[in-house]
């Protein structure tokens, strides 16, 4: 192998190193139902400028669906506000509901469902810690109540069906000191599903 064929060579590993140096590498794990795992992939993402957040890894790992753009408003602050598909016609639309804690933190989103499209009413709540970071979001989606089971005096009194949660899953979240994620584990009813770990 001469000079000149070495060159490129070398150029190609240069650039190479460029590259590897500008991406973020985690390792994602996957479980089966009896907690033991399954696989385990290095991902790399090249996105150095975005801060490790929860929206970060809604983009990347489409994780937190549902989850809006900005979390904190203190206008909102121990209110729930209900957001209609069409205002003038509440019934006969779906609605997302979002409900703020004291702080103008939100901590509880509901989507109403969709008869017409076929989407069932689902919703999930939002934990903080004290530097407003969330470290928990528990999903749920919302049943019809079994109307054989209830008193026959409350099945004559009610002519609407009522809706009843019934948890489906969580999601852990860990900081580092910076108020970056470097973990995030998925649970399911049977145990872990995911667990995502930034490495470097």
């Amino acid at each position: 192998m001469n000079k000149y064929s070495i060159l490129p060579l070398l150029v190609l590993i240069s650039l190479s190193g460029f590259a590897q140096s500008d991406s973020l590498y985690f390792s994602v794990s996957s479980y089966y139902s009896n907690n033991l795992l399954h696989k385990t992939d290095t991902i790399a993402i090249k996105d150095m400028k975005q801060t490790l957040d929860v929206h970060f890894y809604k983009k990347h790992f489409h994780l937190f669906y549902g989850l809006p753009k900005q979390l904190i408003k203190k206008k909102y602050k121990n209110q729930e506000i209900v957001e209609w598909s069409n205002p003038e016609n509440e019934q006969a639309n779906w609605s997302d509901s979002y409900t703020y804690d004291t702080k103008g933190r939100l901590i509880e989103y509901k989507y109403s469902g969709c008869m017409i499209c076929s989407q069932l009413p689902w919703g999930y709540t939002l934990t903080y810690d004290q530097n407003d970071n969330i470290i928990e979001q528990r999903t749920y989606y919302l049943s019809l109540v079994n109307e054989k089971a209830l008193p026959k005096t409350q099945e004559e009194e009610r002519r609407n069906l009522t809706l009843i949660q019934k948890p489906t899953s969580y999601t852990k979240l860990t900081y580092n000191t910076y108020g970056s994620i470097i973990v995030l584990e998925k649970f399911g009813e049977h145990g872990i599903e995911e667990r995502i770990e930034r490495i470097k």
